[in-house]
């Protein structure tokens, strides 16, 4: 059976087609990390950044956080989001490393479930980086569009 060129072509323009339409499916947030973000807010000189790729077909999501000058060394790091903007988050929606592995910068990927992808989507999610000093966390931020 022969396969003609232009067969070959159409389905090579298929696929460009469908992976432009699933990198432009994918959604980015960033978040600005600093300790006056905490609630309570603490007292800290540490600062840094994160940005979350996210997929809405597949509820995936990576990333990448950027910090300096913590206290003392990380212990946790990860992203919370709640019912509504203004209430504490009560669970983590997705943890973003282990403590030996959070050196900045922080990076990988993960999934979430529907109500966490629409709690981020409706900038209900935030990352939050805790130390050994500042177990509850030391900086954080609110993911935006």
């Amino acid at each position: 059976m022969q396969i003609s060129l232009a067969a070959c072509v159409f389905g090579l323009l298929a696929t460009l087609s469908a992976w432009s339409t699933a990198d432009a499916a994918v959604l980015t947030y960033h978040a600005r990390l600093s300790g006056a973000a905490m609630a309570p807010p603490v007292a800290t000189r540490a600062s840094g950044g994160a940005t979350v790729a996210a997929n809405p077909a597949t509820k995936t999501i990576s990333w990448r956080v950027d910090y300096m000058g913590l206290s003392s060394p990380a212990i946790s790091a990860d992203i919370r989001c709640v019912a509504r903007v203004g209430v504490r988050a009560a669970g983590i929606a997705v943890q973003l490393g282990r403590p030996r592995h959070l050196r900045s910068p922080i990076i990988g990927a993960g999934k979430l479930t529907d109500a966490q992808f629409t709690a981020l989507a409706d900038g209900r999610c935030s990352v939050n980086l805790a130390t050994t000093t500042h177990p509850a966390g030391e900086i954080g931020g609110r993911l935006e569009r």
